[in-house]
């Protein structure tokens, strides 16, 4: 076992320098943010090569990430184990693995970064890798703002509809140190890390800013590891291999494709009512709700696990026997129904789906898009038509026949009119879900179809090309 001070001296005499010659830029923000810029890994999958170095668009793949970030913090370090004069141009505070850290994945770097002085000044840490050159600008505005509403989470990472992104971290310099028991104690991932520090996933809607290039290398320049295609009706679309699929215009078809890695899922079949015991309100922008799970949706509960609320998806925080509590920023609040409810209402519940499970309904995020109103009610013996108003900003996914979520329950649109639409409830869904008691003008949260979403966006994007050339 090595030893947790080996090799430390160094490092700090190293800091000591770097924290007397470095300069920093200015933010408008109050928040000291500073950037951690992942360049230390074996790259295997480009045969040895330096990743950070390797090029795209004639300018290596570090150095895209910079230009991305470095209007977003106030300073920039890079961790990296090789080639360290070409670091050192690009920002005077770089570091290796310390010698007891290496080879652990990004975890090494956290382990070293846990005793940099200067690193610790800062108020939030960005840990970003190399080789995302398509990173968003407003990514750090995103965290600092859920960080504001969430005083006391101290980790974040990405979330997209296609996957979770755990290499991309807004954390506290402080916890940095829980890194080095962790590392000690056999564990090496960086999802359980963040578990461990009961981490937030911050929502970004477009997957392709996060694209990292998994590469091969050809005379110094990066090419694609892989293609993305994506089937439509039967039609199969692909891009050139060109830095355009790196930019995500083909990676919005995620939801045809056959693996979803760690992206939460769920099918639309209400498994029963939820009974909300009790609201607590620390502040205006962050509720704890406790909910009463039906007996069918209690079986083997975890603190972490996702579990849909009226299609909300909400993690598990606290268990006790069936009760359960669940935290809501301001977000959630303000664009679902969940922040109408008062103690004693019921919701629909439905658990994540797991792998085997029966896809019943339709695949579901579990992200509402907005609520609608409920304007009409048709009765016809034991069924039900019900009518909702219909935004205008989502009336291209509405079609006839197609899939909508509506608190969570999967159902088929029956009919589109101007500024409406209609769905049909038998029997069952009326007795094991809130629409046996909902009356028109309540609101109900909705969930477009990914699938309807990726069809049209991309058939919108590729028309708009072909008749601007």
């Amino acid at each position: 076992m090595p030893s947790a001070s080996d090799g430390i001296l160094s490092h700090w005499e190293r800091q000591t320098a770097i924290m007397k010659t470095s300069n920093f830029s200015k933010r408008t923000s109050a928040m000291k943010t500073f950037a951690l810029i992942l360049a230390g890994g074996q790259a295997s999958r480009m045969g040895g090569e330096d990743k950070g170095l390797a090029l795209l668009g004639g300018k290596a793949l570090i150095d895209h990430v910079i230009d991305r970030v470095r209007p977003q913090v106030s300073h920039i370090a890079i961790s990296t184990n090789r080639n360290l004069e070409e670091y050192a141009r690009r920002s005077p505070h770089i570091f290796p693995d310390a010698r007891q850290w290496q080879h652990f994945g990004p975890l090494s770097a956290l382990c070293t970064a846990a005793n940099d002085l200067q690193l610790a000044t800062a108020d939030w840490l960005l840990v970003v890798p190399c080789d995302m050159p398509y990173l968003p600008d407003d990514l750090v505005a995103r965290f600092e703002t859920v960080s504001k509403r969430t005083p006391l989470c101290n980790a974040y990472y990405v979330e997209t509809p296609i996957t979770m992104h755990y290499n991309i971290m807004y954390i506290r310099p402080q916890i940095l140190q829980s890194a080095i028991p962790y590392l000690f104690s056999g564990m090496k991932t960086l999802r359980s890390w963040l578990q461990q520090q009961r981490a937030r996933s911050v929502r970004f809607e477009f997957d392709g800013h996060f694209a990292d290039l998994n590469t091969q290398t050809e005379k110094g320049k990066v090419k694609p590891y892989r293609a993305v295609f994506a089937r439509i009706g039967g039609i199969m679309l692909s891009e050139g291999i060109s830095d355009g699929i790196f930019r995500g215009e083909m990676l919005q078809f995620a939801p045809f494709l056959p693996t979803q890695g760690n992206r939460i899922m769920f099918t639309g079949i209400v498994q029963g009512l939820g009974k909300l015991t009790a609201i607590h309100r620390p502040s205006e922008a962050f509720h704890t709700y406790v909910v009463e799970l039906p007996q069918e949706a209690a079986d083997n509960l975890q603190r972490g696990a996702s579990v849909a609320n009226n299609g909300c998806c909400l993690t598990i925080t606290e268990i006790e026997g069936n009760r359960v509590s669940f935290d809501l920023m301001a977000e959630t609040l303000a664009k679902t129904n969940l922040g109408l409810l008062k103690e004693g209402d019921c919701v629909n519940i439905e658990r994540a789906a797991r792998f085997g499970d029966e896809i019943g309904g339709h695949v579901m995020s579990g992200h509402i898009m907005a609520t609608v109103p409920i304007v009409e009610i048709e009765r016809d013996g034991f069924n039900r038509t019900v009518w909702f108003s219909l935004p205008h900003e989502l009336k291209p996914y509405i079609l006839t026949k197609g899939f909508v979520g509506l608190d969570g329950c999967s159902l088929t649109i029956g009919k589109v009119e101007d500024g409406r639409f209609n769905v049909h409830l038998i029997p069952e869904t009326l007795e094991r879900t809130l629409f046996g008691s909902r009356k028109v003008g309540d609101r109900i949260n909705i969930e477009i179809d990914p699938n309807t979403q990726a069809i049209v966006d991309t058939v919108e994007r590729l028309m708009a090309q072909r008749y601007a050339k």
